[in-house]
């Protein structure tokens, strides 16, 4: 069965040529057309479409508060939408992830790479043009790749701080460790609070990573 797809934004030209671009891969049909978030309800409800291609661009501010609902209109189980934008900050991706946004086509490749995303999302997957998936890698792996604090700094830890640091690192909460270690748990946030101090980190990711490395969580 084809996967059902609803425009939504698109000005006449553009949307001509991204119907031809989905009808001819064979796997998909354009089932209805709509100017705008505002106005695609009563289309995504009658057509029940799998997927929703919006040109991100063309919308107003906040136009994500409104997806959600949009999508829920749809009896299709699972609807998601793919944006097609000229560029996608990050800001803008976290967003529009959390109203169901599931595929990223930049507008410069929206014809090589659209009925990709499109196949993807309506399987469950999701789709991120190479460049947005590199700078995203790129922004996990600062956030948990901690500096490499040096052998003084490893070795202020007290026995303490070294258990509570083994058991964060085998993912524990602080309610876990505290009752592992027989504490408080404001003891155990206030000693979490040190390790950070003293490796110079940011975030227990980082501590559970510096803790992997360093062979302190077993």
């Amino acid at each position: 069965m084809p996967v059902r797809i609803v425009l939504v934004g698109l000005g006449s030209a553009a949307a001509d040529g991204i119907r031809d671009v989905l009808n001819a891969a064979g796997e998909s049909v354009v089932v209805a057309e709509a100017p705008g978030t505002g106005e695609a309800a009563s289309a995504v409800r009658r057509r029940r479409p799998d997927v929703v291609v919006v040109d991100a661009d063309a919308q107003p501010d906040r136009w994500t508060d409104r997806l959600p609902a949009l999508l829920a209109r749809s009896a299709a189980p699972g609807a998601r939408a793919v944006v097609l934008t000229a560029a996608a900050g990050d800001v803008d991706v976290a967003r529009e992830a959390a109203a169901g946004v599931r595929g990223w086509v930049l507008k410069d490749d929206a014809a090589a790479s659209l009925v990709t995303a499109v196949e993807a999302v309506a399987a469950g997957h999701a789709w991120l043009p190479p460049p947005l998936a590199r700078r995203l890698l790129g922004d996990h792996l600062a956030l948990v790749s901690p500096p490499a604090p040096g052998p003084a700094e490893a070795g202020q830890l007290s026995a303490r701080e070294r258990s509570v640091l083994r058991l964060l690192a085998q993912g524990r909460s602080n309610a876990e460790i505290a009752r592992e270690l027989v504490l408080g748990e404001p003891t155990v946030k206030t000693h979490v609070s040190r390790l950070l101090a003293k490796l110079g980190l940011r975030n227990r990711v980082q501590l559970a990573v510096f803790a992997l490395r360093s062979g302190m969580s077993e």
